[in-house]
C-alpha cells in the first residue's frame, strides 16, 4: 500500500533506501515509522526549503531533517521545558530523566540549518507570518483542541503547494488507545473536505502492533 502511494506521487524507492542506508537507517526495520521513508523520498528535491516541525521530543528526527536535507532550513517547535504541561509527559516529571532528555535533545538540535523554539504551538501564527514553509511536519499533541489548532495553523502557516504532513492518524475511535477519539484524522479529513485537498494516508509501521491500533500519517497538498 505505501509503496504503491509513493509510486503514485513519483518518489523513487531506490533512492529512499539508500536515503535510509546511509543513515545507517533499514528501509524493511518494522518497528521504522515511515514518515522516515517519505521525507528521504521528497528530500531528493535539492532545493533551498523551509520546514516546520511541530513537536521536537528528543530530536532525533530534527535532526535526521537536518542532515537529508541539508541546504534547507528547519525549524523545530516544542513546550518551554519549565512548562506543566512539558514536565508531566514522557516521564519528565523525574528530575534527573528530564535533565538527560534536555541534553540528549541539544546535542540532536546542534546543527547550523536548524532553529529550535520552546513555545506553545498555539502562538505560531503570531511568531511565524503567512505562507512561509514548503513542508511542515505536524507531531504534536494529537488530541483535542490543540491538535485542530494546529492543524489550521499549519494549513496558514503552509506556502501553496506546500506539504502538511501529520503523525499517528487513526480512523476510528479506539478506547484502548489514548488517540481514543482520532482527533487527528478529524482535524485533517476537514480540512482536506473545506478546502478540497488531496491528502492521502501511508500505514505508519509494518508492525504487528500497528495491526491492533493501527496508525497512518496523512500527506495533504495546500491548493
Amino acid at each position: 500500500k505505501n509503496e504503491k502511494i509513493l509510486k503514485e506521487l513519483d518518489f523513487d524507492i531506490e533512492f529512499i533506501r539508500s536515503t535510509l542506508a546511509s543513515n545507517n537507517l533499514n528501509y524493511n526495520d518494522p518497528k521504522l515509522s515511515w514518515h522516515y521513508h517519505l521525507f528521504s523520498a521528497i528530500s531528493k528535491n535539492k532545493k533551498k526549503l523551509k520546514i516546520l516541525e511541530i513537536g521536537t521530543h528528543l530530536g532525533k528526527f530534527t535532526n535526521f531533517l537536518s542532515k537529508i536535507f541539508e541546504n534547507s532550513e528547519i525549524h523545530s517547535v516544542d513546550l518551554p521545558h519549565n512548562d506543566d504541561l512539558f514536565i508531566n509527559s514522557y516521564f519528565r516529571n523525574d528530575l534527573e530523566y528530564k535533565k538527560k532528555f534536555l541534553k540528549d535533545r541539544a546535542i540532536n538540535l546542534k546543527r547550523d540549518n536548524i532553529s529550535f523554539y520552546e513555545m506553545n504551538s498555539v502562538n505560531l501564527i503570531n511568531v511565524f507570518t503567512s505562507e512561509t514553509f514548503d513542508i511542515i511536519w505536524l507531531d504534536g499533541d494529537h488530541t483535542q483542541p490543540q491538535v485542530s489548532i494546529d492543524t489550521f495553523s499549519a494549513y496558514l502557516l503552509l506556502k501553496k503547494g506546500g506539504l502538511l504532513i501529520c503523525d499517528d492518524i487513526m480512523f476510528q475511535k479506539n478506547g484502548k488507545n489514548r488517540f481514543k477519539e482520532a482527533d487527528g484524522f478529524k482535524s485533517i479529513h476537514y480540512l482536506s473536505k473545506i478546502k478540497n485537498l488531496k491528502t492521502d494516508y501511508l500505514v505508519k509501521r509494518m508492525h504487528f502492533s500497528n495491526a491492533y491500533y493501527k496508525k497512518y500519517i496523512s500527506l495533504t497538498v495546500k491548493a
